[in-house]
């Protein structure tokens, strides 16, 4: 059975914010993925921070985050919108973009034009690197900074009846 301090904090009122809108809770312990439950729909899918105190930074609540309520302290949380990173590469010299940062062959040919969909797909080398060909199954790396750059071959199996 529960002790009368124990009861009594248990219906103890935590206060906190969200984008300025106030919401409480019964719970002193709470995750990020309550705090994100009160966001508007539209905005579930933004990065949720927790405003620093006088000079500290904001800090990104994730939805595992735990986080404690004071009583009369009441934290104050807001969301941003985070566009999510791009990965561009090339493929025949014609820019593609990704928003995963890891593809394959497949997922490349892809994006292809119909016709060059069933050929060969290769990865030119950097520097003195041999270029090296890229299968369906391969999987690939990509990189904001440097962009990758590949390119097409007909496949030796084409015209053979």
């Amino acid at each position: 059975m529960a002790t009368e301090h124990e009861h009594k904090k248990h219906k103890e009122k935590h206060f906190f914010f969200v984008d300025g809108d106030k919401h409480e809770t019964h719970e002193e312990h709470v995750t990020g993925a309550l705090i994100r439950s009160k966001l508007p729909e539209t905005k579930r899918g933004y990065a949720l921070f927790e405003e620093g105190h006088h000079h500290e930074p904001e800090k990104e609540i994730h939805d595992t985050t735990h986080i404690t309520l004071e009583k009369g302290k009441p934290k104050r949380f807001c969301s941003i919108h985070k566009t999510k990173e791009k990965y561009f590469y090339f493929v025949d010299s014609i820019k593609y973009e990704s928003d995963e940062e890891h593809t394959t062959g497949a997922l490349i040919k892809s994006k292809l034009p119909e016709a060059k969909r069933g050929y060969a797909l290769f990865e030119e080398g950097q520097g003195d690197d041999p270029d090296k060909q890229i299968l369906d199954s391969t999987s690939i790396t990509l990189d904001r900074h440097k962009h990758k750059k590949f390119y097409t071959v007909p496949s030796a199996t084409a015209g053979i009846a």
